[in-house]
């Protein structure tokens, strides 16, 4: 199984959240963007997510996609990378984290998460199924937040693709 290092990872990650600052915001009234408590894919997967949010594809190739999910409320960034990649936290026993948490979600799917400081940043990483997400936790709402969102992780057909952006060259 091809997997993409955890150095690597990190590194499309950041430069995901470094590139994606720049692209413009897409209004809410516009067919990128999900209605009230609807699905949107991140490529390999879906899930669900407030009004007004909008999910990009910043990367991938074949069987891994990276990117991000910006939510308008509460103001939050959910980065993603999905497929073929290694699983952040990669069990109860993971390295580096302050706590890791396990759940089993009503699709039977089991999510792990759990909090690492990197660079003095607090992150909250999580695992379900082939997706990995990402946030810097600011407050006790963001993780909150970014748990109702990933515990929704799904499969979709007919779910809005991500809005793909292409890095600049």
């Amino acid at each position: 199984m091809r997997t993409i290092p955890i150095a690597a990872l990190l590194a499309l990650v950041a430069f995901t959240s470094l590139h994606a600052r720049a692209q413009p915001k897409h209004p809410p009234s516009s067919p990128e963007s999900p209605t009230a408590g609807s699905r949107v894919s991140v490529a390999i997967g879906s899930v669900v997510v407030p009004p007004g949010s909008v999910s990009y594809r910043t990367g991938g190739s074949v069987d891994w996609f990276f990117g991000h999910i910006q939510v308008a409320r509460p103001s939050l960034r959910v980065i993603y990378a999905v497929g073929m990649v290694a699983r952040r936290p990669s069990g109860l026993r993971a390295k580096g984290y302050r706590w890791i948490k396990q759940e089993t979600l009503p699709s039977g799917a089991l999510l792990t998460y759990g909090e690492r400081l990197q660079d003095g940043d607090r992150l909250i990483e999580a695992n379900v199924g082939m997706a990995n997400f990402f946030i810097v936790r600011t407050s006790e709402s963001d993780e909150a937040a970014f748990l109702a969102i990933v515990r929704t992780y799904g499969p979709c057909q007919s779910c809005p693709q991500p809005v793909h952006i292409v890095p600049a060259t």
